[in-house]
C-alpha cells in the first residue's frame, strides 16, 4: 500500500512507507500554508555529491568555452573576407550558418560580395 502526500501545487508524491500525521517518520512543512506533510526521505539534499559538482563544473566550463568560441569565430568571419574564403574551403557548413545568421539579422549582400570577389580573384 502506498501513501501519498499532496504538495502545495497539488501534485502527489507517493511512498511505500505508511504516513501518519504527526507520526515519527513524517515532518510537517511549515512553508506550505495548508499543512502538507513531507516524508524525511523525500526532502531535497542541500549539498551536491562531489562527483556531481565536478560534472556540473565540467559541463559549465564546456558551455562557456563553446559560447566564447562561437563569438570569436563569428567576429573573425564578420571582419575578414579572407577568413571567410578559408572557411568556405575547409568548413562550408559553418560559413553557411554565418551567412544565414547575418541574413536573419537583416544584413544582406555579404554572400554575394564574397562570391563576386572570389570569382574575380580566380580570373
Amino acid at each position: 500500500m502506498h501513501d501519498c502526500i499532496i504538495t502545495q501545487i497539488g501534485s502527489c508524491i507517493c511512498t511505500s512507507e505508511p504516513l501518519t500525521a504527526g507520526g515519527p517518520d513524517v515532518l510537517r512543512n511549515p512553508s506550505f500554508p495548508f499543512g502538507s506533510w513531507i516524508h524525511p526521505g523525500l526532502r531535497m539534499a542541500r549539498t551536491m555529491d562531489p562527483l556531481a559538482k565536478k560534472i556540473f563544473k565540467g559541463v559549465l566550463v564546456a558551455e562557456l568555452v563553446g559560447i566564447f568560441g562561437a563569438y570569436f569565430l563569428f567576429k573573425k568571419m564578420n571582419t575578414s573576407q579572407d577568413f571567410r574564403q578559408t572557411m568556405s574551403k575547409k568548413f562550408p557548413f559553418i560559413l553557411e550558418v554565418y551567412y544565414k545568421s547575418t541574413e536573419h539579422s537583416g544584413m544582406y549582400g555579404i554572400r554575394e560580395q564574397d562570391q563576386e570577389k572570389w570569382l574575380n580573384s580566380k580570373n
